[in-house]
């Protein structure tokens, strides 16, 4: 199966007005994948259990502080390169909720 390229058009309609499920920064948002794409790319990268919206600066703090990357995997927004996304909960830490993403771009809350 081949995935559109994940954008915050295509994620808003789960995470609601493009909000960054760790601060709720609505302007300053981009599509952080959850599971590496790697170098060139992986088709299963673009599914929508995959990708969750972040604010710029944590995204950017993500990649390049393994100290923020261990704590963004403890709250299940950044997960394992083989590990499917689709199975790992996330947290909305403005509501202090765990989902479940699926990869029909809906999700489930666990918690």
């Amino acid at each position: 199966m081949t995935y559109p390229k994940l954008t915050l058009a295509r994620l808003e309609p789960r995470d609601g007005s493009r909000r960054c499920w760790h601060c709720w920064e609505d302007v300053a948002v981009g599509v952080q994948h959850r599971s590496a794409k790697g170098m060139g790319g992986r088709a299963d990268a673009e599914s929508p259990a995959n990708g969750i919206s972040l604010c710029n600066a944590l995204n950017v703090a993500v990649e390049q502080d393994s100290a923020v990357a261990a704590w963004a995997e403890a709250h299940g927004w950044k997960v394992g390169r083989w590990t499917d996304p689709a199975t790992v909960p996330v947290l909305d830490a403005v509501t202090g909720y765990w989902w479940q993403l699926h990869d029909d771009g809906s999700k489930t809350r666990v918690a």
